[in-house]
């Protein structure tokens, strides 16, 4: 399989110090007629912007779960306004539960899915600052991830460049008891991978967050119940040109011995995708 070489513009805005890292993509709608800009970086395609479809991509609807019980007692997906306001979904998108993650109708457009945490971590964040922290903790990415500007952050929103174009908000979060905290000050972002946590079933699952006060950025744990915002990435757009159908996407990829590891030039590697099934590929870049 010949590489396809991928154009990343690298350039500097001298006035303010800013090097952009990322190419616009091509944009994305979703199945209620919402459109979305899109980024390309490190080869990969991502919205930038917050998912705000109220349907599966199959065309059925997500519930929208207002009321604080019901939410808290939740085990399927839903979504939800913050402080179930409508004003804040042209700005910061809705809030959906981890369950609406893992629905296999998929909440994302049709040829897109929710990345998982070794996406968002190791193809993103260590992308940003290949220094980080086990691929987990940077002090930089962060920044790097987060509009720039106090418009959608209340707090000073330190440090942020949005040299990534992810442009990343403070939307905020609804608690596993409904409660809703957070928009201005916190970004958080569900991924679509699990905790084992020893409870069955499984309770937790990651998200990645940002801060106003700073360019850190972290994965973390909430309760699958707390709604946080979605971005998606293009199936296809994983690593090196990897050509693959619509619905299928990778999950893990392991080297010979069994290790976890992310896509590498030249070197034989196991590919598991979302349908359970194995792939055994080597991409020769010349």
């Amino acid at each position: 399989m010949k590489k396809q070489s991928i154009l990343i513009l690298l350039f500097s805005i001298p006035f303010l110090g800013i090097s952009q890292l990322y190419t616009p993509g091509a944009g994305v709608t979703d199945i209620d007629g919402n459109t979305y800009q899109t980024i390309i970086i490190n080869g990969q395609e991502w919205m930038s912007e917050n998912l705000r479809t109220s349907k599966y991509a199959n065309g059925d609807l997500i519930p929208n779960v207002t009321e604080s019980t019901p939410w808290s007692n939740l085990t399927t997906g839903a979504w939800v306004h913050y402080n179930n306001d409508n004003q804040y979904e042209n700005i910061y998108g809705k809030l959906y539960n981890w369950y609406t993650t893992a629905d296999p109708r998929n909440v994302c457009p049709t040829g897109w899915h929710i990345p998982t945490d070794q996406e968002f971590t190791q193809q993103l964040v260590h992308y940003l600052d290949p220094s980080s922290v086990g691929n987990q903790y940077s002090q930089i990415a962060g920044g790097k991830l987060k509009k720039a500007g106090s418009q959608n952050w209340e707090c000073p929103n330190s440090d942020a460049t949005n040299e990534s174009g992810f442009s990343a908000l403070a939307g905020g979060y609804r608690g596993g008891n409904g409660v809703f905290n957070g928009v201005g000050e916190d970004g958080k972002i569900w991924t679509s991978t699990e905790f084992n946590n020893g409870a069955i079933p499984l309770t937790d699952a990651r998200f990645r967050s940002l801060s106003c006060y700073g360019a850190t950025t972290y994965n973390a744990l909430f309760p699958k119940k707390t709604g946080t915002v979605l971005r998606c990435m293009k199936n296809n757009s994983v690593g090196l040109n990897n050509i693959i159908p619509a619905n299928k996407y990778v999950i893990k990829i392991f080297d010979l011995i069994g290790n976890e590891s992310i896509e590498k030039p030249n070197e034989l590697l196991f590919y598991l995708y979302n349908d359970g099934s194995v792939e055994k590929k080597i991409i020769i870049e010349k």
